[in-house]
């Protein structure tokens, strides 16, 4: 099965990134592009975690990323959603029964995702951290 990871930018932007056959290798494609842009950079590890500008939308159950359902951004209605990888179908984002995290890149060997500045992690898909900056999601094709 065949698989779009897309990227919308700060302004709104959507564009396909690359197709990959198989769902793990998109994720893998978005989690090395996340890595290159917020990680691989010339600022100070402190100054990286104060100033990422893309992130990747990963729904976690039992505190493992969900093997069953990737991010699928928003749908015509603008309603966050979420693609049920065996079946291929998208579905409201809350029908996937976990909570999403914001994967920021992997940073000192350790897959770092968003946080509010105090060390609670983000969690909602309208927090304020997240406006005007850049996200990766996966789509069927």
């Amino acid at each position: 099965m065949a698989w779009h990871v897309m990227m919308t930018d700060e302004y709104g932007t959507t564009s396909i990134q690359t197709t990959i056959d198989g769902v793990d290798d998109a994720v893998k494609f978005a989690k090395k592009a996340i890595t290159d842009e917020n990680v691989n950079n010339a600022l100070t590890a402190e100054e990286k975690k104060r100033h990422w500008e893309y992130y990747f939308p990963q729904i976690f159950t039992k505190s493992k990323v969900s093997k069953k359902v990737v991010y699928a951004g928003k749908n015509s209605k603008g309603d966050h959603c979420c693609v049920d990888v065996g079946k291929g179908e998208m579905e409201p984002v809350e029908s996937a029964k976990g909570e999403v995290r914001f994967y920021l890149g992997e940073l000192d060997q350790e897959d770092w995702y968003a946080d509010d500045g105090r060390g609670n992690l983000l969690s909602s898909l309208q927090h304020n951290l997240l406006f005007n900056k850049s996200f990766y999601f996966i789509r069927k094709v």
